[in-house]
């Protein structure tokens, strides 16, 4: 690599690293504030939500490079152009093809990190959410106990309690059962406590009444308790094991997994390009730093400015990305070829071709220009 060349990597680096903070710590922050009423709801300490919040890190990464590549190379090529620094680099020889071939090394390091990301780190942080997800699910307890809110478990119970004690000691409770016969049993008690012995929680009630009112003779029985045991351990009975989602496999299995899969099915469209989406990504990232140097490169040398050029830039990153999602969703949705979800990649590939041609045609000119004033003033 030529020192020129080092030194516009050099160059890239910085500006990369500032823009991936930036841009990670917002959508993280996006992110992970959804989560916060989910441990909420569910009773969770805040350790809980700072393991969620860390397996976010893998999405709000991918996300990222992209926009931090594409952010960094338009900075960095800006101030190349306002500096003169690029008609120089001209002057000595250098074509636009040549100018980025550093941007080119800049988006293979980006491909390298997302391959990482999508194949490696994205499937190990997705396990540990689902399975801390199935974790939360699993403690009925917790979500059943909710201190001053109505609480129903598939429209057939009801809860409530009062308040909650230090020591969990529950008071004002009531539990209300809508039996298949259409009657309604409600327990009512002063006070209570869950208790779990092994695999059974029971939830102890003091001083209460059991209330059956049956709507066809419009009749009301009445018994009344000190001490009272009442199964909770029904309520997880319901829920079912959890199974891996492809999300949360590795690429290799996922791959195997979906030729398992029946042909045609649904499942399999969606599981094959979930699996292309792991390489059009990093594909993708490896060619946003040439995007915002080509289209930065399209109009020559501007005294007023690269504001257009950037908004240019800006709309076309806009536009591919949402084009990937079109594409993707095609295959997932319509069944069309797996080789669709490449469609944002060639699309791009063309772009930068079309603009780096255009921008050499300017920047040669350019050159042409100066020398021939240089020339005129020897003269």
């Amino acid at each position: 690599m030529k020192q020129l060349d080092r030194y516009i990597l050099k160059q890239l680096f910085g500006p990369f690293v500032f823009f991936m903070v930036i841009f990670i710590g917002l959508l993280w922050l996006n992110r992970a504030l959804r989560l916060v009423d989910i441990v909420v709801e569910n009773g969770q300490p805040a350790s809980v939500f700072v393991q969620l919040a860390i397996t976010l890190l893998p999405t709000a990464t991918e996300a990222a490079v992209p926009i931090a590549g594409f952010a960094a190379s338009v900075l960095v090529t800006n101030r190349l152009f306002s500096e003169a620094e690029l008609v120089v680099m001209m002057n000595a020889g250098r074509s636009v093809l040549s100018l980025a071939f550093p941007y080119a090394v800049f988006g293979c390091i980006c491909f390298a990190g997302m391959m990482f990301v999508t194949h490696f780190w994205a499937p190990i942080a997705k396990q540990q959410i689902y399975q801390k997800q199935d974790e939360i699910s699993r403690q009925y307890v917790t979500q059943i106990v909710k201190e001053g809110e109505f609480v129903t478990n598939d429209g057939r119970y009801t809860f409530f309690f009062g308040e909650k004690g230090l020591d969990g000691t529950l008071s004002d409770i009531m539990i209300s059962e809508r039996t298949a016969t259409g009657s309604t049993i409600t327990h009512l008690a002063q006070k209570g406590q869950a208790v779990t012995q092994g695999d059974v929680t029971k939830l102890l009630l003091f001083n209460g009444t059991i209330q059956d009112f049956s709507p066809d003779d419009i009749s009301l029985s009445v018994i009344q308790f000190g001490s009272l045991s009442y199964d909770l351990s029904q309520f997880g009975d319901d829920i079912l094991a959890r199974e891996t989602d492809p999300d949360e496999r590795f690429t290799g299995d996922l791959r195997a997994y979906t030729n398992s899969l029946a042909d045609p099915s649904d499942d399999r469209a969606r599981h094959s390009a979930n699996f292309h989406n792991r390489f059009v990504k990093p594909l993708l990232a490896f060619l946003s730093p040439l995007i915002g140097m080509s289209a930065l490169l399209v109009g020559g040398f501007s005294r007023s400015g690269f504001v257009l050029r950037i908004v240019l830039g800006i709309v076309l990153m806009f536009s591919i990305n949402s084009f990937r999602g079109v594409c993707i969703s095609w295959v997932t949705s319509k069944g069309a070829p797996w080789f669709m979800a490449y469609t944002p990649v060639f699309l791009t590939l063309i772009i930068i071709a079309f603009l780096l041609t255009m921008g050499s045609h300017d920047i040669k000119s350019l050159v042409l220009r100066r020398f021939k004033k240089r020339r005129q003033v020897a003269v």
